[in-house]
């Protein structure tokens, strides 16, 4: 169970993150929010970020480091920052998924679990 709360955290937190920059960008539903982009300045748009997004995500992290060791919480936010950088490029820059991206992904992803073990090893 403590592994999968530590997945839901970190990955929902990353999205929170995600979104306030895209947010901050003017692209997070840009037809939809185009009015209020126009509206508010990027200043404006980067206070309601830090507080409608970053600080919970900032919580859910802590809240992951709390019920599980930092070197499996430091992998699995790794994993989400890899993989909500690859959905944002594929879903919002309009990338295609390919054969690169699917290696360079799943390489990343092994390098982050390998890392944990690693520390885990080495700690007394």
């Amino acid at each position: 169970m403590t592994i999968l709360n530590v997945l839901l955290l970190t990955f929902v937190g990353q999205a929170c993150i995600f979104i306030g920059l895209m947010f901050i960008a003017g692209k997070f539903l840009p037809a939809t929010l185009a009015p209020l982009y126009e509206v508010i300045p990027v200043w404006g748009r980067l206070a309601i970020m830090v507080v409608i997004f970053s600080t919970p995500a900032n919580f859910l992290f802590s809240k992951a480091y709390t019920i599980a060791p930092a070197s499996f919480v430091g992998a699995v936010y790794l994993a989400s920052v890899v993989l909500a950088t690859v959905v944002v490029a594929l879903l919002v820059d309009g990338a295609r998924l390919n054969v690169q991206i699917a290696a360079a992904t799943s390489l990343t992803l092994v390098g982050a679990v390998w890392a944990a073990y690693a520390i885990k090893a080495a700690t007394p």
